[in-house]
């Protein structure tokens, strides 16, 4: 089909309004949320058994080419390359799954559906660099100048179905105060290990000189205090000045306190210096209930990590009814809003993924409710019970390679991307100016908008624009590696598509994705390694041999033109657009084609972690921020 603007790359040289620092560079980038969805008007009419009179029937046959390397991979098999699939009898083949999921992305993005297929997540945040994000939310400032922690001490129990925090005092534990106690140089061992280690370290060692592991007894100041700190501030919290084996005949001072405490140590950051020992729980000053929110939320946020001091050390212990030691923040009226394993703990943002989602249109992130077009083709199982839902009226099968190609060198490749957590890339930015920068507000830092904020937004559907060429860069074999073999460009793969009861609008919205509208310039991505521009592919109707429930030999461009002014009749009478003119399609298309990947300016690289890329986006005190600009103004593609 023709379209109304060109997709292609426009003039170069307009673009240098780039912050000299340089913009952001993604090998991905998104396709905004609309805020306005599609449902259909004949979807509680859809049935596998009940036909529409022109309900479509059949199968199409069509040809796949791959234009880069290919890797549609297998499963991961010990130190072996993971290539591409292959079906019992050694032919290479792309799975129909593949093909699916790829071909629905489109089709709900195209149809303006829902965004359902979002793992409904919380994120957190440890950045030091953001105080109005994060550094802020952590301490208080006193009148005298100084400033303390907001984070609290305590307990965390789980007992009779829920659980609670028992809130005790704290005191810090310098190493040196430590070291005179274990007769043990603690300075490098304890500034270097996780926190199970730590404990480990320090049971081997008191053990050795016959003193308890965990539980001392201590002399320490009674009340908070101001101690020296960096930036020539006063930090108020109270501090160990002896260790005892037990609890010997002392004179306490009067602003003293001499008691039973435990050990506990959290993890390594930065140039620390000290660890802390907390109050007995049968000293504690109070019981909180920790609500479910904060609680599930705890425990995401700590079980990403699978060699994590959470699930390697405290999570069982936690789950038998022991005590852990944690950190918490609680609102005015004492409600824990926040809970963590250190002093400056991960902070969960205030929403999810999902809640984000919705915050474009409330039936984004939800796979229940009214069905979009791409749900009412391929189907969907319901949020809270599987058992329900709509089967899908399609059936992809496997497309089995029909050229003889090889498969490239096996190699070393980094595929790993930054989390949703980033907020300049994955957070809708609107104060962002056309080149990216963000320029600082009037506490010096540069605005940006994040999870913690009630009007975030998600940036969109995250999808990896075509390339003409691939980018593959090997590494050396790491832990963070994936070692690879895709098959090298030009294979060519033949399957077919089956189809049951397809309204016209539905069978043209399958045409449609499947062939770009017609337009031959367009491409799919498909399989791994789509950030170094593998598995740029396109598809080419061979036949479609489809038949109408009444009888009549359903016609490919009609169907088309069906589904085209179906979405366009949606698109103007909700947002008063033509529907190739919103930006939804504009940066869907602009992905697809792979001519705009060799416009002037376009980086398709990650950023560097050795150069600090990624804490520079952020920007800093009197220093701007960059966000991710959207593909069509990175590539230069004029509407």
């Amino acid at each position: 089909m023709s379209q109304p603007f060109n997709h292609s790359r426009g003039p170069q040289s307009s673009r240098n309004d780039a912050p000299s620092t340089g913009p952001i560079t993604a090998p991905y980038n998104f396709v905004p949320l609309a805020k306005a969805v599609w449902f259909p008007d004949w979807a509680d009419q859809v049935s596998h058994d009940v036909p529409f009179e022109n309900g479509i029937c059949g199968k199409i046959d069509f040809e796949l080419t791959a234009h880069t390397e290919l890797l549609v991979a297998t499963e991961k098999n010990g130190t072996e390359a993971r290539g591409c699939f292959k079906t019992p009898d050694g032919q290479y083949a792309i799975p129909g799954s593949a093909l699916r999921g790829m071909l629905r992305n489109v089709i709900e993005i195209a149809s303006f559906g829902k965004m359902s297929l979002i793992e409904n997540r919380w994120l957190s945040v440890r950045d030091l660099n953001n105080p109005n994000l994060y550094n802020k939310r952590f301490t208080v400032s006193n009148d005298d100048g100084s400033y303390g922690s907001k984070s609290q001490s305590g307990w965390l129990r789980f007992e009779n179905g829920s659980w609670h925090v028992e809130v005790v005092q704290r005191w810090r534990l310098e190493y040196d105060v430590f070291k005179k106690y274990s007769g043990i140089d603690w300075s490098k061992a304890l500034r270097t290990n996780s926190a199970r280690e730590k404990y480990k370290l320090a049971a081997d060692a008191l053990a050795r000189k016959s003193l308890p592991a965990h539980r001392v007894f201590f002399i320490g100041e009674k009340d908070l205090s101001g101690h020296p700190h960096s930036r020539n501030k006063s930090l108020r919290y109270r501090i160990i000045n002896q260790l005892h084996a037990d609890d010997p005949a002392l004179q306490i001072a009067p602003q003293a306190v001499g008691s039973f405490g435990r050990f506990v140590f959290t993890g390594h950051c930065g140039r620390k210096h000290a660890d802390f020992i907390f109050a007995e729980p049968e000293n504690a000053l109070r019981t909180v209930e920790v609500p479910e929110r904060v609680i599930r939320a705890f425990i995401e946020i700590h079980s990403e990590n699978d060699d994590g001091d959470w699930k390697i050390h405290w999570q069982a212990k936690a789950l038998a009814g022991e005590r852990i030691p944690v950190f918490f923040i609680q609102d005015k009226n004492r409600n824990i809003t926040s809970i963590g394993l250190s002093q400056l703990f991960r902070l969960p943002y205030s929403h999810t993924t999902t809640m984000a989602a919705k915050h474009a249109h409330p039936n984004h992130g939800s796979a229940s409710g009214a069905y979009d077009l791409a749900e009412l083709i391929f189907g969907r199982i319901e949020d809270d019970d599987a058992t329900l839902g709509l089967r899908s009226r399609i059936s992809i099968g496997l497309a089995k390679l029909s050229t003889t190609t090889t498969p490239t060198q096996p190699v070393h490749v980094v595929l790993n991307s930054p989390k949703a957590s980033f907020y300049p890339n994955y957070i809708e930015q609107p104060g962002a100016n056309p080149s990216g920068a963000i320029q600082p507000g009037q506490d010096g830092y540069p605005p940006f908008k994040t999870l913690m904020d009630n009007d975030c937004m998600l940036r969109g559907w995250k999808r990896y624009p075509t390339r003409p060429k691939s980018a593959i860069k090997a590494s050396p074999p790491s832990k963070i590696t994936s070692h690879i073999q895709p098959l090298s460009a030009g294979a060519k793969f033949r399957g077919s598509i089956r189809i049951h009861n397809l309204t016209p609008v539905e069978y043209g919205a399958l045409l449609w994705a499947l062939t770009w509208g017609g337009d031959t310039r367009l491409r799919h991505s498909l399989g791994m390694g789509k950030s170094m521009g593998l598995g740029t592919v396109s598809i080419r109707i061979v036949s479609a041999n489809v038949q109408a429930n009444n009888g009549a030999e359903p016609n490919q461009q009609e169907a088309l033109n069906a589904f085209t002014q179906a979405i366009d009749r949606f698109c103007k009478a909700q947002l008063e657009q033509d529907w190739l003119k919103t930006d939804q399609m504009f940066e869907l298309l602009a992905m697809a084609n792979p001519d705009n990947a060799l416009a002037t300016g376009v980086s398709l690289e990650h950023m560097s972690l050795a150069d600090q890329d990624f804490k520079n986006a952020k920007g800093g005190s009197r220093k701007q921020g960059k966000a991710l600009r959207r593909y069509s103004a990175i590539a230069g593609v004029k509407r």
